[in-house]
């Protein structure tokens, strides 16, 4: 018996330690932990972004935000897909943007928000005259 038992060499220890340490991990994140993370970040809708030329205010106690808007006079979403930017001009962070159905709508990913005012910046370019259009929000976060 005491001849079937024997030291690890050290490469086969730390194979064993780095795959205990990766099964940890995975056993760690499970689906409800993932889905309760994801939705910490709440979606503000912004409405039509080119027919309201005023600047929306909104207030937030999440650090994390997701926009959704439309551009509701275009005629068709795809002929302005890549020109579409959100910055977060107080932090200087961009957004993710991903375009929905062919309704002119789109939504973000999550847009990191710092404590107090974050002035949002929507552009894109009009595709009829390629005139640059913008439109803004500020979004008061207020954490807890």
């Amino acid at each position: 018996m005491k001849s079937q038992l024997r030291a690890l060499s050290w490469d086969q220890a730390i194979v064993l330690f780095v795959s205990l340490l990766g099964l940890s991990f995975n056993l760690s994140r499970s689906p409800q932990k993932e889905r309760a993370l994801a939705s910490t970040s709440q979606i503000i809708d912004l409405g039509c972004l080119d027919s309201e030329p005023t600047k929306q205010n909104f207030f937030q106690r999440q650090p994390i935000i997701r926009l959704r808007g439309r551009l509701c006079s275009l005629p068709e979403l795809g002929r302005f897909d890549s020109s579409l930017k959100i910055i977060n001009s107080s932090s200087g962070k961009s957004g993710v943007v991903f375009l929905q159905g062919n309704d002119r709508q789109f939504l973000t990913a999550e847009l990191p928000l710092i404590p107090g005012r974050n002035n949002i910046q929507i552009e894109w370019q009009d595709p009829n005259n390629a005139s640059k259009k913008v439109s803004s929000a500020d979004i008061f976060n207020e954490p807890i």
